[in-house]
């Protein structure tokens, strides 16, 4: 419910909006050789290092690290000319 709330918002105020699911985002910000994790608590523990790895941050919980991937995520998801690739709506 709070997803269509922010999406409506978005159009109403002409933003765009991208949803990426957890798969999508995870296989943007990892390396070509890197393979992900299976088990949710080891998909944790990947994710706070992988924040780590990019940002230098230290003490961070799964959810802010998970939030900041997310973010570099849709970097990624955008190529450099701003033209939108298949991961965005």
């Amino acid at each position: 419910m709070i997803l269509g709330a922010v999406y409506g918002k978005c159009i109403r105020l002409g933003i765009d909006y991208c949803s990426l699911r957890p798969t999508q985002w995870r296989k943007l910000v990892r390396r070509e050789d890197e393979k992900l994790p299976e088990k949710r608590e080891e998909l944790k523990e990947w994710s706070v290092k992988k924040a780590e790895e990019l940002y230098g941050v230290k003490g961070i919980d799964d959810n802010v690290s998970d939030a900041i991937l997310i973010g570099q995520a849709y970097l990624f998801a955008i190529d450099k000319k701003g033209k939108r690739n298949e991961y965005e709506n």
